[in-house]
C-alpha cells in the first residue's frame, strides 16, 4: 500500500512531473503557474520534496516554486550502479534543470544540502543567480584532514555494500508505518517534530514487496556517505564571490551550531544584501515551525522578487 500524501488546506495549483536525465529522471513539483519563472527549491540530505509542503502555503503567492529532487532521493532516478554520489552530482542536477529552462538568472530556496548547493550556485555563477533563502546551514562541510580519512576508511567499503544491494535489488529493513515513523523520529542527529513525519514518509518510504504492510526507507543507501572535496579555505573566497541577496535563516535549536558559520558571515558582511535571521526551531524550522520561516522568507521574497520583478 503507497502512503498517501498529508493533506494541506490550500488552493495552489501542484503540477507533478519528471525531467529526463541521461541516468533517468528528476522528479519535480511545480507549485503555482508554469507561465511564471519559479523560485527554485532544493531539498536536504536524505529529504525529498514533501520538507516544503508546510512552507511554499504560506509564502507569497504572486510566484511560483519549483522544487527538484536529488538523484537518489523520493521519486528521482538514483545515479547508475557502480558510482558514487558526490557533492558535484547534486551541483550539477540544479545546472541540469537550469540549462533546459533556458533561465539566464535564477532564484534559489534551499534546505541543508539544498542550501548548501544554493550557496555554491550563487559563488561559482554569481552573475546567473538573483537571490539566495538559505535554511540553517550555508557552506558544505568542512573538509578536515579528520574528515578525508573518514571517508577513505570506512565509506568507500559502506558505499560498496550499499550499491551491491542496489545491483541486487534487494531491499532494506522494513517496518511498519508506524516503527517506520518511531524510527526516522529516533534520529538524534537531525530531531524532527513527528506531526511533521509524514511529509517526508510519502515520498521517502515504498512498500516492501514481501510485505505488503511494511514500508522501507527508499533513499539510495550509497548516499549516506558522499564525497565533499572543497578544502576549507576555499570559502572565504566563495563567500566574497556572492553579490546577490541572500537570506539565511539559522534555526536556534539546530544541532549545527552558528559559530561555525561565523567566518562566513563575517566575509559576506560587504554584501549590502545579506540578511541573517535567527528562528525557533531545530534543523527542520521550515516544517516543524513553517508559519515562523514563511514570515522571514516572505519579507525577502517581497522585498527582492516583488511581483513587478523580471529576472
Amino acid at each position: 500500500m503507497v502512503i498517501k500524501a498529508p493533506k494541506l488546506d490550500h488552493q495552489i495549483q501542484i503540477d507533478e512531473f519528471n525531467i529526463q536525465v541521461p541516468w533517468g529522471h528528476i522528479a519535480c513539483r511545480w507549485w503555482g503557474s508554469k507561465s511564471l519563472q519559479p523560485i527554485i527549491c532544493l531539498h536536504g540530505w536524505q529529504d525529498n520534496a514533501g520538507t516544503f509542503d508546510r512552507l511554499i502555503p504560506l509564502l507569497p503567492t504572486h510566484l511560483s516554486y519549483l522544487v527538484i529532487e536529488f538523484p537518489g532521493h523520493g521519486l528521482s532516478s538514483p545515479i547508475p550502479h557502480g558510482m558514487i554520489y558526490t557533492y558535484s552530482t547534486f551541483l550539477y542536477v540544479l545546472m541540469f534543470v537550469i540549462k533546459k529552462y533556458n533561465w539566464k538568472r535564477v532564484s534559489l530556496l534551499g534546505h541543508s544540502l539544498g542550501a548548501m548547493v544554493s550557496y555554491t550556485f550563487a559563488s561559482t555563477f554569481p552573475d546567473r543567480c538573483d537571490m539566495v533563502i538559505s535554511v540553517d546551514l550555508i557552506k558544505p562541510d568542512t573538509l578536515w584532514r579528520d574528515f578525508a580519512l573518514k571517508f577513505l576508511i570506512r565509506d568507500i567499503n559502506n558505499i560498496y555494500i550499499a550499491d551491491k544491494r542496489n545491483q541486487e535489488n534487494s531491499e532494506p529493513p522494513s517496518y511498519t508505518y508506524d516503527d517506520l515513523i518511531k524510527k526516522r523520529h529516533s534520529n538524534k542527529s537531525f530531531p524532527m517534530n513527528i506531526e511533521s513525519l509524514p511529509f517526508l514518509m510519502y515520498r521517502g518510504a515504498r512498500p516492501s514487496k514481501s510485505d505488503p504492510n511494511k514500508y522501507y526507507f527508499s533513499c539510495d543507501g550509497r548516499l549516506k556517505e558522499f564525497e565533499i572535496i572543497i578544502p576549507v579555505d576555499v570559502y572565504d573566497d566563495m563567500a566574497k564571490r556572492i553579490v546577490s541577496p541572500f537570506c539565511f535563516i539559522k534555526a536556534q535549536q539546530s544541532l549545527f551550531p552558528e559559530t561555525e558559520y561565523l567566518r562566513i558571515i563575517e566575509n559576506m558582511q560587504s554584501n549590502q544584501s545579506f540578511e541573517l535571521h535567527r528562528v525557533e526551531g531545530g534543523h527542520h524550522a521550515h516544517l516543524d515551525n513553517p508559519e515562523a520561516v514563511a514570515a522571514v522568507v516572505s519579507k525577502f521574497i517581497d522585498r527582492y522578487r516583488p511581483l513587478d520583478c523580471k529576472l
